[in-house]
């Protein structure tokens, strides 16, 4: 699982590989479920067939296109900003569940003249479960392993053997492939290792991204300097300067100056 992970290393990567695997997925199920009462109102007498249009199974569940890779985004965002817990998941699932009723609801009442308390029995036990089924799929496929946020040590690579780090002592992180490059003052370390599983795995209070290769100790930035094209270099209390990008600027700046 954490060699299928290390593919998925970017955030822009994570979230076009959600899409599409909820388009896939949400795809199968809908075949499916045509197919099955396809096969049903062939098999029985006339009386008993659903007689459904060929796109029953598309306009019901067509919603979970997009509420299924949203569903991972937020859990994403969960994850960044360490609220994985009871609290953050009820703030989370609850409203796309009243959402997607909410949607369900309207819909029926419109186009099918259904009368509301029965479409919330009908519709309300299958959308719960695939949020349930969601949050599994998302803690089984993109779940990092988080660090206990009140510690303040970092296990690394020093030569053959491992070794414990401050996290007080990390200058900057930069991406290599499936290893991170992790600089004090000093030395250099290694960790096999996402940039973005680090990223997710740390304070975002005290280490935040200023490139798709680069992370920064906050309390380490020297000073930015900007460049007319809008990017900007920042110069880091060990001596070394790392590419600040234009999407990353407002944040670093404000960050920094805090």
């Amino acid at each position: 699982m954490q060699e299928f992970k290390a593919h998925i290393s970017t955030p822009d990567q994570r979230t076009k590989y959600q899409w599409l695997l909820c388009a896939l997925v949400w795809t199968l199920v809908i075949l499916v479920l045509s197919a099955i009462e396809g096969l049903h109102d062939l098999l029985v007498a006339a009386d008993k067939k659903y007689n459904n249009p060929w796109w029953w199974a598309l306009q019901e569940w067509f919603i979970w296109y997009l509420f299924s890779p949203i569903t991972f985004m937020l859990l994403d965002k969960l994850q960044h900003l360490n609220l994985l817990n009871k609290k953050g998941y009820l703030l989370t699932l609850l409203p796309m569940f009243c959402t997607t009723m909410t949607y369900q609801a309207i819909f029926d009442v419109f186009v099918y003249r259904d009368h509301i308390p029965s479409t919330m029995v009908y519709f309300a036990p299958s959308h719960f479960l695939i949020l349930l089924i969601s949050t599994v799929i998302w803690h089984k496929l993109w779940k990092t392993p988080q660090l206990d946020h009140q510690s303040t040590m970092l296990l690394v690579d020093q030569g053959r053997h491992k070794t414990l780090l401050a996290l007080d002592d990390i200058v900057n992180i930069n991406g290599a492939s499936n290893y991170v490059e992790i600089h004090t003052q000093q030395d250099t370390y290694i960790k096999r290792a996402t940039l973005t599983h680090i990223e997710q795995s740390l304070p975002a209070s005290l280490f935040l991204r200023c490139h798709r290769s680069h992370l920064v100790n906050l309390r380490c930035i020297a000073h930015i300097e900007r460049k007319p094209s809008g990017s900007a270099v920042i110069h880091l209390s060990n001596g070394q300067s790392v590419p600040l990008s234009k999407r990353y600027y407002s944040q670093v700046k404000s960050l920094s100056a805090a």
